[in-house]
């Protein structure tokens, strides 16, 4: 719980006393914002999340895990973005989750193929933002489990509900094309490849000024498996997920969030639902910058 109180108090004092300045509602909760000015339709974008458990940190000599993309991107209209992004990993020299010494290490990820429309529709008082993604095996990790294609259609609801607060409800469902049912792991067990996945949640936006948004969030992360030989195996998973994020708004074109969450298992349980323990606590960072 010290994890969580430090936490707390740092980023409410960090809003806090941004609050003497004019505040500003409707923050984008889409990874890249449409950029409307400027005489090219072609952009560049960087995106960089990082994450290190709470444990790790404790332990000391923690490694820090990076996902990182360069984005390629064409604007169709005010509203409309067409998008190529590589993906690469990095993960620095230290302590993983298991207390285990790592190498640093860079792997790619998962190129995808993104088509977004900011406002594709309105519910009422509330905007309906979309982005479809391709995700194609580059990374060692889909290769060598099979996957064909990832596909996921994206989508984020936000109404204001004040002059400086929105809420946004955010839909991720993913679907997998798979060329085998399953794998066997380094130990000889046959693992069973995903089939689909959906994250959703409710995330309340409180922007304090132009540069400062306060975004606690709570919501489900689930989890679909071919079927297994194993019966003890279940096909089906959900993790429920508390958050706790500041947006920081540095500079037009560059922006960075940083995050605490909560995830733990809400399924295949050996002891009941506990909140935030350290083995379930974690340090979210995201950079996040276009041209």
């Amino acid at each position: 719980m010290l994890f969580w109180r430090f936490l707390l108090i740092t980023v409410l004092f960090t809003a806090l006393k941004a609050n003497a300045q004019e505040g500003t509602a409707g923050i984008s909760v889409m990874e890249t914002n449409p950029r409307t000015e400027g005489a090219t339709s072609w952009g560049v974008s960087f995106y960089s999340l990082g994450a290190v458990a709470q444990q790790q940190i404790e332990r000391g000599g923690a490694s820090y895990f990076t996902y990182n993309y360069i984005g390629l991107n064409y604007k169709l209209s005010n509203t409309r973005r067409f998008a190529i992004r590589p993906v690469f990993n990095y993960i620095s020299a230290g302590k993983d989750k298991y207390n285990k010494d790592i190498k640093s290490d860079v792997s790619l990820g998962d190129l995808h193929i993104v088509y977004a429309d900011y406002e594709i529709a309105t519910l009422g008082q509330a905007k309906v933002s979309t982005g479809f993604k391709f995700y194609f095996p580059t990374s060692d990790s889909s290769q060598s489990s099979g996957m064909i294609v990832k596909f996921r259609p994206e989508t984020f609801i936000s109404t204001d509900v004040g002059r400086f607060d929105s809420i946004t409800y955010v839909l991720k469902p993913d679907i997998y094309f798979q060329s085998r049912a399953s794998n066997l792991d380094a130990f000889k067990n046959d693992k069973t490849t995903q089939v689909a996945g959906l994250e959703h949640y409710v995330e309340y936006n409180r922007s304090f000024n132009k540069m400062f948004s306060l975004k606690p969030s709570i919501g489900f992360i689930e989890s679909w498996y071919n079927p297994s030989t194993d019966p003890k195996a279940n096909s089906h998973r959900t993790e429920a997920k508390v958050a706790l994020g500041l947006d920081i708004r540095a500079m037009k074109g560059l922006s960075f969030a940083l995050c605490a969450e909560n995830k733990f298992p809400v399924t295949d349980r050996k002891e009941a639902v506990s909140f935030f323990r350290p083995e379930d606590n974690g340090l979210v960072f995201i950079t996040n910058a276009s041209l």
